[in-house]
């Protein structure tokens, strides 16, 4: 669901090659979004970017690698959403834990697989690409195998955190010699003040490996370990694997609600524990009532004629039915 679909595709009569493609409407391509916004929330980035890793799963099972995921390349739209959002806040001290509907949600969908097909034709070398979002191998001129789309996942949620990809120069040079010479910039010294999970700086670090050898081998590794990058926000579906990823480091009695959390939401596993302490549901937009004071029924008075008029009006529309 997360690929652009494409319907048809043949020649005109004149001979040109077209292709017929969905319609995106009601969204905006990432780059768009980047440029209006500049950084985005962690729990925002990491939500686009699974819905990407997922794409780009479905096409390395299938022997396809993209080979040009840039911003300009992933569209994303806004639906309705039903999942629950969980937020740990963090006050006095004190965690707490929140649980809200989720409202809507950001839908994304991957395009341009251009390079992914002139990719697989080609029989001599040549670099095709983005320079921003290059793996190095690519610029070598070799073809790409997964792990060069794990590299590029690796610059675009650096963009996405940051607002500024992790190489850039002047020139294509410029930007090529520091994707295959200069270590990958250290995100919490880019910008300090987004305070990110050590978890997000790891994660980034080993996708942008210089040697494939020494990145996530393939899409499903990186995709377990960017569910473990949601920090303080994060959906409910997701606890089990933030408490594997980060079950060590998290305050035990935070660890604790969660798995009652979770439980909960498991009807297998159900517990009667009660109610959580520091647990608050907020209710939904459809759950919320307001109190209004019920009006006292006024008794009409009507003419005593018009009454038995109406009656027997009534009656004769309603045969099968007393008066």
């Amino acid at each position: 669901p997360n690929i652009i679909d494409i319907s048809d595709f043949g020649f005109t009569d004149d001979e040109l090659p077209f292709l017929v493609m969905e319609l995106l409407e009601g969204g905006k391509e990432l780059l768009q979004i980047l440029e209006e916004e500049g950084e985005l929330p962690l729990f925002r980035a990491v939500n686009i970017l699974l819905q990407v890793g997922q794409a780009l799963d479905a096409c390395h099972k299938k022997g396809i690698v993209h080979q040009d995921l840039k911003p300009e390349n992933i569209f994303v739209m806004r639906k309705q959403g039903h999942r629950e959002i969980v937020r740990v806040l963090n006050e006095g001290g004190h965690n707490r834990v929140v649980v809200e509907e989720e409202g809507e949600y950001e839908f994304v969908k991957v395009m341009d697989f251009g390079v992914a097909n002139l990719a697989r034709r080609t029989t001599s070398q040549q670099v095709a690409g983005t320079p921003y979002y290059m793996a190095p191998e690519q610029i070598s001129g070799i073809i790409g195998d997964p792990r060069s789309d794990i590299y590029a996942l690796g610059v675009i949620l650096f963009e996405m955190l940051t607002g500024v990809p992790p190489f850039m120069g002047y020139t294509p040079q410029d930007i090529f010699t520091q994707h295959l010479h200069e270590p990958v910039p250290k995100i919490n010294m880019v910008r300090p003040d987004l305070n990110l999970p050590q978890e997000v700086e790891d994660l980034i670090v080993r996708a942008m490996a210089k040697k494939p050898d020494d990145r996530y081998q393939t899409m499903n590794e990186f995709l377990t370990d960017l569910k473990g990058c949601l920090g303080n926000t994060f959906y409910s579906r997701d606890i089990p694997t933030l408490l594997e990823k980060q079950g060590p480091k998290l305050d035990p009695a935070l660890a604790s609600d969660l798995k009652k959390l979770f439980n909960q939401k498991d009807g297998s596993k159900r517990i009667s524990s009660g109610p959580l302490p520091a647990l608050q549901r907020v209710p939904s937009a459809k759950e919320k009532t307001i109190p209004v004071k019920k009006k006292e029924e006024k008794k009409a008075h009507l003419d005593p004629k018009l009454a038995q008029d109406l009656r027997a009006l009534f009656s004769q529309k309603k045969p099968d039915t007393e008066k």
